[in-house]
């Protein structure tokens, strides 16, 4: 008789010193009580998924790619810094500038979309033998004792997702659903009234759950942290308004991630279409009693997302598409689902163009200047003399222009108030501050020859932001801040 038994061994990425390791094989063979051998053996596992979840590249020629890596078990992959990775924009090789966890301590929003249509009363670990449902038993109060409905599991999985390891500033939201959307409560950190919503739920009615993930994205996208959807179904949509193209295309325009778990019998090929679609990740189960760990490995997920920052090696006059490809250091790791094309914004292409029209003008500027200087060579003594000077003259100023240079901004990341130094002789300044979506927050007026400035920008939720100087028709360089 022979057994055969897989297992896997997981361990963290440290510098790529440690690799994933799979424990193949292990067999042995049993004649009567006899063991015979046993084998083993060790090999690295050398595949790793990435997901590109954006592309930022705004202050072009820097890039900004924010991105999540896995294992083959869809554990996130934890301490990866600049010697780890490196990019191919293009097929040219670009090396990494920074690489950090944006999320382990970033607040998020999460919409967490709870199904508590009829059938979450069915249970079939508990479940006689032969029977279907156990909804009529519920609604006419005779469910046996000690039986634990699905949705009982469920309740006490969100709760424990709720309460666990929850950086401060994090907020949620239950938006329950069966035939319709339930009325969707404020985000909240605070666990009693977040208690009191959920075990008030209870199991009734049809399945309307892309209605409820639509609404939970229109929610989070109402506020600035980190939005996060993570969704509890156990059937079929069978009353919604909303489509699942909608419903991606809404999630994909504004950047929510879509978590998803399958309970029970469900249309798995739709569930996993939204979140791979949504940069999220697909769960199912048939028992309701693992419930609580899968919401715990949702939270691992959310908690191991990053930037990367990597500088363009391509010209500026190359064609706006780019192609992003990921590669690790150690060349017998590898990536899978690790490319990502886009295409430099319009506003960034004019920034190129405009850079590029100067750096040629200036060209142009020298080789007139170095023709003038060398054919006042040629002239008389007192030509030299008084041409030279009005040469040089003529050079410095044609040289001289106005410009606007964003020096430093300072402590970086910030809490309430930044200081600013910066080049400039333009007579009025405003300081534009956008997000890390591109949309513009904060505008600021300066005065232009005074520096330091001190501005106070309290206001501001905690994230990513670009600073950049706006003044006499000239934008500076732009400089990328973070408020915690």
């Amino acid at each position: 008789m022979y057994i055969f038994i897989a297992t896997n061994v997981k361990m963290p990425i440290f510098s790529l010193m440690h690799k994933t390791l799979s424990l193949l094989v292990v067999f042995f063979s049993l004649n009567g009580i006899g063991q015979d051998h046993v084998e083993t053996e060790i090999i690295p596992s050398t595949y790793f998924d990435i997901s590109i979840i954006e592309v930022f590249p705004d202050s072009f020629p820097q890039v900004t790619v924010m991105f999540q890596a896995r294992d083959e078990w869809d554990q996130p992959l934890w301490l990866l810094d600049t010697s780890d990775l490196y990019v191919k924009e293009n097929g040219i090789k670009c090396p990494a500038i920074a690489v950090r966890n944006i999320s382990e301590n970033q607040p998020i929003n999460v919409g967490l979309v709870f199904d508590h249509s009829a059938s979450m009363v069915d249970n079939p670990d508990q479940m006689e033998e032969g029977v279907e449902s156990y909804q009529s038993l519920y609604f006419d109060d005779k469910l046996p004792d000690g039986y634990v409905m699905s949705i009982d599991y469920a309740k006490e999985a969100v709760l424990q997702f709720f309460s666990h390891d929850n950086v401060q500033t994090d907020s949620m939201f239950f938006i329950g659903f069966s035939k319709t959307v339930d009325k969707i409560p404020s985000l909240t950190n605070d666990l009693s009234s977040f208690k009191s919503t959920v075990e008030a739920t209870k199991p009734s009615g049809n399945t309307a759950f892309y209605d409820a993930l639509y609404a939970a994205i229109d929610s989070l996208i109402a506020h600035d942290s980190q939005p996060v959807v993570i969704a509890l179904t156990d059937g079929q949509d069978n009353a919604s308004i909303h489509t699942k193209k909608e419903v991606c295309e809404h999630a994909k325009e504004n950047d929510v991630p879509i978590y998803i778990i399958g309970l029970g019998d469900v249309r798995e090929g739709n569930l996993e279409d939204i979140c791979y679609y949504t940069n999220g990740l697909y769960y199912h189960t048939y028992n309701p009693s693992q419930l609580g760990e899968i919401y715990f490995n949702i939270k691992k997920q959310i908690r191991s997302i990053y930037e990367l920052d990597y500088q363009s090696s391509l010209d500026f006059s190359e064609r706006p598409e780019r192609n992003v490809r990921f590669y690790f250091t150690n060349d017998s790791l590898t990536f899978s689902n690790n490319t990502e094309r886009f295409e430099l914004p319009e506003e960034v292409i004019v920034r190129i163009e405009e850079r590029h029209a100067k750096i040629k003008a200036e060209k142009e500027q020298i080789i007139a200047d170095q023709k003038f200087e060398k054919n006042l060579l040629y002239g008389t003594i007192a030509g030299v003399a008084i041409l030279g000077i009005a040469g040089f003259v003529v050079y410095r100023r044609r040289r001289k222009r106005t410009q606007i240079v964003l020096e430093n901004v300072f402590p970086n990341p910030f809490s309430d108030e930044v200081k600013i130094t910066f080049i400039s002789e333009a007579p009025k300044l405003e300081l534009w501050v956008t997000n890390s979506t591109g949309v513009l927050v904060k505008k600021e007026s300066l005065s232009g020859k005074s520096s330091p400035v001190s501005i106070n920008l309290s206001s501001l939720d905690a994230g990513t932001y670009l600073f950049t100087l706006n003044g006499a028709a000239l934008v500076s360089n732009t400089v990328k801040v973070v408020k915690n």
